[in-house]
């Protein structure tokens, strides 16, 4: 399994100015980036020269944050042997993406910091870049309506079946269900039209909403089998999915799957998140008096 193991605050990654592009979301190691295409499909880094790519940050939560710059939109090109040209092209756009960096990192205050000294335009790629990192570190901290004010303000700067539209949607799906305004959620996850079919990213952000809602609405039973192990596979194979993992433990839970819900309770709660379980404070409860209770586990 490629998933990082939790860390204790002082043991997050150091902060470097230096910019990493991992090979794929599933050996993403924390602070690095993930290159995807319009869709949210993953690149090879080994091909970014062949096309435009948009570069974002595999976070993998429950909202699933992990994509964001639009280097098409940009102007960014690509040196010959598939090497990152973004990484010195624009140094206007460079400390947002060292702010994401330490936001997947699990560092929110050093991205914070770089956030602080920067001043941003209105409107355009860097005003978004922000929206949505700001947007993001309310929601780990808790900070649910700030969260929810960041992303409905940003929301019109992105086209319709535009991936980072999506992604935000998805999150402000779970952030009502947060706030308990489960009619909104569902009103606004019956509207939400993913940008394509084969980005794993996506369908796991999507899936985290679609799980937050139906515990909301006691629909847990009603869920299809068969997109339940779909989505255990893809949370237990990408990183920092600690509160998909959560979502999903609790669902089995009300199924009557006491085994898999004990196993994946503890797999969220051992896994390194950028995103701290506690920004959810009753799933962490539900979690930690989960893992008291269930049987030892067995290597």
């Amino acid at each position: 399994m490629t998933a990082q193991r939790s860390k204790e605050p002082n043991e997050q990654v150091p902060a470097s100015p230096d910019l990493r592009l991992a090979a794929s979301a599933r050996t993403a190691r924390p602070g690095e980036l993930v290159a995807v295409d319009s869709r949210g499909r993953e690149v090879s880094r080994f091909s970014l020269h062949l096309r435009p790519v948009w570069l974002g940050a595999i976070l993998g939560i429950l909202s699933a944050p992990f994509m964001l710059l639009d280097l098409a939109e940009l102007g960014f090109g690509m040196t010959a042997a598939g090497v990152v040209g973004l990484v010195l092209a624009h140094r206007a756009q460079r400390p947002y993406l060292q702010a994401q960096s330490r936001l997947v990192a699990g560092d929110l205050a050093g991205a914070e910091a770089i956030l602080a000294r920067l001043a941003t335009p209105a409107r355009g790629p860097r005003a978004r870049h922000r929206l949505y990192i700001e947007g993001y570190l309310a929601y780990a901290r808790g900070h649910d309506r700030e969260a929810i004010q960041i992303f409905e303000r940003g929301l019109p700067q992105f086209k319709r079946r535009d991936f980072r539209r999506t992604s935000i949607e998805a999150a402000l799906v779970e952030l009502y269900v947060r706030t308990g305004e489960i009619a909104e959620a569902r009103r606004l996850r019956d509207r939400i039209t993913p940008p394509g079919p084969g980005a794993d990213m996506i369908a796991l952000s999507l899936a985290g909403a679609d799980l937050v809602l139906a515990s909301a609405e006691g629909r847990e039973r009603e869920l299809p089998e068969d997109d339940l192990q779909r989505w255990t596979r893809l949370a237990l194979e990408l990183n920092h999915s600690s509160l998909t993992l959560a979502a999903l433990a609790r669902v089995f839970a009300a199924r009557g799957d006491d085994e898999l819900a004990d196993h994946l309770a503890r797999e969220a709660r051992d896994r390194f998140s950028w995103c701290p379980l506690e920004c959810t404070p009753a799933l962490a409860r539900w979690i930690d008096e989960r893992i008291a209770r269930a049987p030892a586990a067995h290597d």
